[in-house]
């Protein structure tokens, strides 16, 4: 049946009535896919990331609620993967973060097989290529309606991207997890740290253990072949400690300027932090100690895989002229950083040739 408008004055209103709706019901819609992605938190906690290796997952409807309570293990693969049976690895489990592949059978299914083996957190992973917390639809992990929710550990949902960078950590070393409702402060993680070494500041020698051997890219850049050290030529001029503060940072900002065109990186935001961490080192170097802390070295580190050394073929003359004039009036000074023992801590130690 249709409904005419008696006149054009009600034709009107109907249609700025509906237009309201329309706008309504969109505003609805958005909010209510606001309350679906609710994000989580997976942090790599162990030394050297201290946290900084932060990821957002999904969450699922059933399990521990991460809204107000966090779980830490160390991070450990299910046997099989797909964690549809029970774990032939469980009696490794326990303890453990346990990382398990979508796919074969239900989220529930495979959270509690993880549990059975005494996992404090799993922690589901992609089984498609190339997917993003950042771009991928809203997801949360459905449960078992015609089951009781029996899962009494936190579950998670890393998509594929992050996922992969998460176990390209562990496959190079042992590292702890905290699952959470939200990416917690690095610097607690650190504090906790420095109470169980006993440790108040970063070292700033290397000489416990001999210098690492380093592959020489170009002329101001050298890292190992590990990325577990870095050695930067800064060219400081008659610069030293005693000078003034105003020439000291004409220096270092000169120094951090020309840094930039001996390395790249994809990311414009990590290029931004390693060069503050070189930043730092420089002053350091000028007998600025309080400019370097075990939270700048840390973040270096992290990021150090991702830097690409420019060759020294590459580098422009112009860039290599302003490196020469700095150097004409003084030595270079190199600063070592490297993490010394196992994964332990970073430290520094100055050179000057």
């Amino acid at each position: 049946m249709k409904i005419f408008a008696k006149n054009r004055a009600l034709e009107e209103l109907g249609r700025a009535f509906m237009a309201e709706m329309n706008e309504y019901a969109k505003q609805q819609e958005s909010e209510i896919f606001n309350v679906v992605r609710i994000e989580r938190s997976v942090q790599v906690v162990s030394a050297p990331f201290f946290g900084l290796m932060a990821y957002s997952a999904s969450p699922a409807q059933f399990g521990t609620n991460l809204n107000n309570s966090e779980a830490y293990g160390q991070l450990a693969l299910a046997i099989p993967l797909q964690a549809c049976a029970e774990l032939k690895n469980a009696a490794n489990l326990m303890g453990k973060m346990v990382v398990v592949r979508r796919g074969g059978c239900m989220f529930m299914e495979k959270a509690r097989f993880a549990q059975n083996a005494g996992a404090v957190g799993v922690i589901v992973v992609d089984n498609e290529i190339d997917t993003s917390y950042e771009t991928s639809p809203l997801f949360s992990m459905s449960g078992d309606n015609l089951l009781e929710d029996d899962i009494k550990i936190p579950v998670v949902f890393l998509f594929a991207l992050q996922a992969q960078k998460l176990l390209n950590q562990h496959f190079r070393r042992p590292i702890t997890v905290r699952l959470g409702g939200w990416h917690a402060n690095p610097r607690d993680f650190f504090v906790d740290y420095l109470k169980t070494v006993g440790q108040t500041k970063p070292s700033t020698s290397l000489r416990a253990e001999p210098l690492p051997v380093f592959n020489t890219i170009n002329q101001m850049l050298a890292m190992t072949p590990d990325f577990k050290s870095i050695r930067i030529n800064f060219r400081f001029g008659a610069t030293d400690r005693k000078s003034q503060m105003e020439e000291k940072q004409v220096l270092v900002e000169q120094n951090t300027a020309l840094f930039s065109a001996f390395f790249t990186i994809e990311s414009d935001e990590s290029r931004h932090q390693i060069l503050h961490s070189i930043r730092c080192i420089a002053y350091y170097a000028l007998g600025l100690e309080g400019a370097l802390d075990v939270g700048e070295l840390t973040r270096l580190f992290v990021l150090l895989p991702e830097m690409a050394p420019v060759e020294q073929s590459a580098v422009s003359s112009e860039v290599m002229d302003q490196f020469d004039s700095l150097g004409k009036f003084g030595r270079t000074t190199s600063v070592v950083c490297g993490i010394r023992g196992e994964m332990e801590y970073v430290s520094c130690e100055v050179l000057r040739h």
